[in-house]
């Protein structure tokens, strides 16, 4: 059975960190100063749904209460939602 079967989307969210010079205390790191983005990618049209740019510290699981009104029925969504920060 084909996946558009099962789910009306396939949504993945991911995020990946990297730091910045320290004179950028707006965004916050683990060691200094870093900025994190996520992305969330829907599989089946293959589109991005969102982008966001975060401090560092910002937990995955923020990211994912934003766009969390934008669920419908039929959704499947996979999440990295570890969190070390908040």
């Amino acid at each position: 059975m084909a996946l558009d079967h099962l789910f009306s989307r396939i949504r993945i969210m991911g995020a990946t960190s990297f730091s910045l010079p320290n004179e950028m205390p707006e965004y916050p790191g683990a060691h200094a100063s870093g900025v994190k983005v996520q992305l969330e990618y829907e599989l089946l049209r293959g589109v991005f749904l969102h982008t966001s740019v975060h401090p560092e510290t910002t937990s995955d699981r923020k990211a994912a209460c934003d766009v969390e009104s934008s669920l419908q029925p039929g959704d499947l969504c996979l999440r990295d939602l570890l969190s070390f920060f908040n």
